[in-house]
């Protein structure tokens, strides 16, 4: 191996005797050394990281070993094995030297006793849970339907009632002398009618409001709650933003104003709703909280808007907000794992690395971020109108 790199040399010697999958990776992901185990995986020198890797989210795997080298700290992640249905742990760990900076990379199966098992049971809670829910919330929207046909049908019978009662006056005024007209005076008089008149009405207006503000929750929860399909569906992004939109009304109501400027010709997409449901709710709890973060400041309350367009084959998502913004130095870093400028404790750095993941990785679409400090932040997505595996197999949408 003449005029090789000494260091290289070192190296590869160095993970041939480590008995599990070991691998050396240059920071732009190329893989400088492997031993055999690594090689059984399927990786090769001179390969990227992301070519024969079996497992899911390849780009939290990227995203992880960027963290290393950028904090110069062993950053350790679980993954699943799309092919053998087992878990395992990657570690990263940066190693610097005056000829080399590479990214000693150990793979080994999880010894984690029945965590893969807790993982699942977990997740089929969900599920189940979901499903429950699903059905309590139908259950919860049949009464509420009738309560708001019978304060309809009230509201309704108060207008007879109200024309009844003037044409008592009428006959009251007009034959106030008499034993009956007096009465009727009386009884007018007595009960308060007017201002019983020009209370009710508004009163089962109100009524009638909150009844299509709960029912408009519970759609919203229904959609939310139902366990998504494990294919793409056909559906109008515009619609998936108003339930995001009525689901998280508490985390923003006291903080920001929402505006919206829905394009009313956007067409339906292909998409996994479960997934674009936690892309909605995270760039609106995301916006909400750099909102607050500002107003803990300012004391002012921000503004969050949510715009879609269509453009020729995509249809473009921007939620922007008027928070506290961030610098450059964080934005190079925003869509890692694990990265988070909240207080330990108020954050897990794993919301943003999601959004990411389920926009690139599983809608084939794109998203960008601009902002400065103290002027807000602008979410930028953009997602194919049509879908990228049917059009790769030969096939139409």
């Amino acid at each position: 191996m003449k005029g090789a790199n000494p260091c290289k040399l070192t190296i590869q010697a160095w993970i041939e005797s480590i008995p599990i999958a070991t691998l050396a990776v240059m920071s732009e992901g190329a893989v400088l050394a492997v031993n055999e185990p690594a090689a059984i995986m399927g990786f090769r020198e001179e390969s990227h990281i992301s070519d024969f890797l079996p497992f899911n989210h390849p780009s939290l795997i990227e995203a992880s070993m960027t963290q290393a080298f950028d904090s110069n700290e062993r950053v350790v992640i679980q993954v699943f094995h799309a092919l053998d249905h087992q878990e395992y742990d990657i570690a990263f760990s940066p190693f610097k030297s005056a000829d080399l900076e590479v990214c000693i990379v150990v793979i080994t199966r999880s010894h984690k006793s029945g965590e893969t098992m807790e993982r699942l049971e977990a997740g089929h809670k969900f599920i189940t849970m979901g499903r429950l829910s699903a059905g309590v919330l139908h259950d919860i929207r049949s009464p509420v339907q009738y309560i708001s046909d019978n304060i309809r049908f009230v509201r309704e019978s108060v207008s007879d009632i109200v024309r009844f009662i003037q044409a008592v006056r009428d006959f009251v005024s007009q034959d106030e002398e008499s034993l009956l007209a007096q009465r009727f005076a009386k009884i007018l008089s007595e009960g308060d009618i007017d201002y019983l008149l020009s209370e009710i009405p508004p009163a089962l207006g109100e009524s009638q409001e909150g009844i299509r503000q709960v029912r408009n929750i519970l759609d919203a929860m229904k959609k939310f709650s139902h366990p998504g399909l494990d294919k793409k569906e056909m559906v109008n992004l515009n619609d998936t933003i108003e339930s995001a939109l009525t689901i998280t009304h508490s985390e923003w109501k006291s903080v920001a104003e929402m505006k919206t400027n829905l394009d009313p010709a956007l067409p339906k997409i292909p998409i996994y709703s479960d997934e674009m449901n936690q892309v909605l709710l995270n760039l609106i709890v995301n916006a909400t909280h750099a909102v607050q973060e500002k107003k803990d400041v300012t004391g002012e309350n921000g503004i969050i808007t949510i715009t879609t367009k269509h453009r020729d084959r995509e249809v473009v998502l921007w939620v922007s907000d008027t928070g506290a913004g961030m610098p450059r130095s964080i934005l190079a870093k925003i869509f890692q794992p694990f990265f988070t400028t909240k207080k330990p404790g108020d954050g897990t750095g794993q919301g943003l690395a999601l959004v990411h993941s389920i926009i690139v990785e599983k809608h084939g679409g794109t998203i960008s971020v601009l902002s400065e400090p103290g002027s807000g932040a602008v979410f930028e997505i953009h997602l194919p109108t049509t879908d990228l595996d049917k059009l790769q197999d030969g096939k139409g949408v």
